[in-house]
């Protein structure tokens, strides 16, 4: 290549590095949209990446014309040493790795990041022996997954060996062709008469019931179950599906007794019916005052429609708060609330036990504890002006007023020295 041939190579480096930049900035916002990948930061990042690259190689086009093509082989060696390099890192390096990067290790749209963890459990062996070992005799189901809202196909999914991997590798016992999906994400598993659900570290984990599974847990009938954006709903067979000859089995099977309820959005434990039933009164001004009593095993409370106790209050959380029976009674535990839950008057930080008479506050959202009513949970609640009365005499004795000079949304646990996560609500 002739010093007259110089020219027209640099040239066409420097309007193919703004076509490089284009490119990239086209890669980058189909891999976002068509793939539903990179948070929003890291979609700007990089797209803002390409732009200032295109811009600055701006910069060697006009040297070109305004001293490559006049004074042409009478440069100096190191000015054009310099063009050449600044077109390619702007031209050519920034926009291409703004590109690959954003490939590479963008995460899932609607992700959402985990404490990291230690991996109490390896990736699974596709040659797990209970994957091929059916868990009742005669190989009738122990459990089904039906699609939650139902897919083109409306039957379930029967659960018949002892192990079913869930995960994105197309080895998988039922594979998930979703981004949000670790390759081996969960397992189903039938152990010692009862069914579990492991999740093995994946990266955007399982729930049941909207609640984040850490480890394993126990399932129950019923359960809703969330594999990135797949929902199913876990059933168990009844005793009169089964083939002639299996055995019958109970379908809420015995539970492993664990520890106590914990401070976690995940869930675990075993649950009694021994403690005495209690019910949650909310006198919201209507005529006749809201009753939920408190029957199921796990109670959740927030503003969300999905919730056992739906509170349509803005100073209240999505997913508020979480009442769990255990067999010493209820208990209580705040799942990390924007402004907290308050229990006559002191601040839940830790499970708190519940007895009749107690006072909730969760967000502007005042409710009493009061005996439940056996075998009727829907039964109405004491008239309006008795249970008011009643509240408002336990107000003065358990609650300290109100603090007005902090705003509404305040979250109350966090310290100017700790930057606020993100509103869960």
């Amino acid at each position: 290549m002739g010093p007259a041939d110089f020219p027209s190579w640099f040239g066409a480096s420097l309007y193919g590095g703004l076509g490089c930049a284009v490119l990239s900035a086209l890669v980058i916002a189909g891999w976002a949209l068509l793939r539903r990948r990179g948070l929003s930061g890291q979609v700007v990042g990089a797209l803002l990446t390409c732009l200032l690259a295109s811009a600055l190689d701006t910069a060697p086009i006009v040297w070109a014309q305004d001293r490559l093509g006049v004074y042409g082989p009478s440069l100096s060696a190191t000015e054009v040493a310099t063009a050449l390099a600044f077109t390619a890192l702007c031209g050519w390096a920034a926009p291409l790795g703004a590109m690959i990067w954003y490939v590479l290790y963008a995460v899932p749209i609607g992700g959402y990041s985990l404490p990291r963890r230690n991996r109490a459990l390896s990736a699974p062996l596709l040659a797990n022996p209970g994957r091929q070992r059916p868990a009742r005799p005669g190989g009738s189901p122990w459990g089904t997954l039906s699609a939650n809202p139902p897919a083109t196909d409306p039957h379930p999914i029967p659960l018949i060996h002892e192990v079913v991997l869930v995960g994105r590798d197309p080895g998988a016992d039922l594979t998930l062709v979703d981004d949000r999906v670790s390759r081996y994400h969960a397992e189903l598993r039938w152990e010692n008469g009862s069914p579990w659900l492991i999740d093995l570290s994946s990266l955007n984990g399982t729930r049941i019931n909207h609640l984040t599974v850490v480890g394993r847990s126990p399932l129950r009938n019923h359960d809703q179950l969330e594999f990135g954006n797949h929902q199913f709903q876990f059933e168990i067979p009844d005793s009169s599906d089964l083939p002639a000859g299996a055995p019958a089995e109970d379908p809420e099977p015995a539970r492993v007794p664990e520890a106590e309820t914990r401070k976690t959005a995940g869930i675990s434990g075993s649950f009694g019916s021994n403690a005495p039933a209690l019910a949650l009164v909310w006198n919201d001004g209507a005529a006749q005052a809201r009753r939920w009593t408190l029957s199921a095993p796990i109670t959740t409370i927030g503003r969300d429609a999905s919730c056992g106790v739906t509170l349509p209050d803005d100073s209240v959380s999505r997913l508020h708060a979480q009442i769990t029976r255990q067999p010493s009674g209820y208990f209580i535990v705040d799942v990390e609330s924007k402004n907290g839950v308050f229990l006559n008057g002191d601040q839940v930080t830790e499970p708190a036990r519940l007895f009749s008479g107690d006072v909730l506050r969760l967000g502007d959202v005042i409710l009493t504890v009061q005996e439940g009513t056996a075998g009727n949970p829907d039964a109405p609640a004491v008239p309006e002006g008795a249970a008011e009365s009643a509240d408002s005499a336990s107000l003065r004795m358990r609650l300290a007023p109100r603090d007005t000079s902090k705003p509404r949304f305040a979250p109350p646990r966090l310290t100017p020295e700790k930057p606020a996560d993100s509103d869960k609500s």
